[in-house]
């Protein structure tokens, strides 16, 4: 199988976070360069997760940054969880997305912030939950692809003839209001990057 032709009755569109998480590393590492180890939170049932955490840690390796991994399954488990990674010497965190993670992000952001551990999404919603800061595909652009391949399909287009689509539109939020609350200042040039700046 290949994004090109993917076979079968598999098409569809992907959030491509397998290849926002290095810019993500980045991104963190500029919003905090005292940063020097990262923390990646992901679920523990989520298989797909794991790889994605694993390009993470690659990519922080590379930068000279020390990575831990973090597993989350329910509420309760954010806080010890959290507790852990800071113990171990975590000084960040960047969160794998995924629909469990999704309805846990409000708990995860608050228990960094109040931990100190300054964090990196991979969804913009993240970043009104409370996350530092997110790097992620435009969500609106992606649900109107969906509609035009739901619409194809049902005027009889072949699944297998339809190539998996990778999102074209990234969106860089940055949460001032939860720099604030840390007592960090962003700096101007990172600032002017951004494509969304929540106040």
């Amino acid at each position: 199988m290949s994004y090109a032709r993917p076979g079968g009755n598999v098409t569809g569109l992907t959030l491509a976070n397998d290849e926002t998480i290095p810019k993500q590393v980045q991104l963190l590492k500029e919003a905090v360069p005292t940063i020097r180890h990262v923390g990646f939170v992901k679920t523990r049932s989520n298989p797909v997760t794991q790889e994605i955490a694993g390009i993470g840690q690659t990519t922080a390796a590379a930068m000279d940054i020390k990575a831990s991994l973090g597993l989350v399954e329910e509420a309760q488990d954010v806080e010890p969880e959290i507790d852990r990674l800071r113990s171990e010497g975590v000084d960040a965190l960047l969160v794998v997305a995924d629909p469990i993670i999704d309805n846990l992000r409000e708990r995860i952001a608050e228990a960094a912030i109040t931990r100190g551990l300054p964090t990196a999404g991979q969804i913009s919603f993240y970043a009104d939950a409370g996350f530092l800061l997110t790097y992620a595909p435009v969500l609106s652009a992606i649900h109107r692809r969906a509609a035009i391949f739901a619409d194809r399909i049902l005027r009889g287009a072949k699944p297998a003839d339809l190539p998996i689509e990778r999102p074209s539109k990234f969106v860089f939020a940055l949460n001032l209001k939860t720099a604030k609350r840390m007592g960090l200042i962003v700096s101007p040039t990172l600032l002017s990057l951004a494509d969304e700046v929540i106040e």
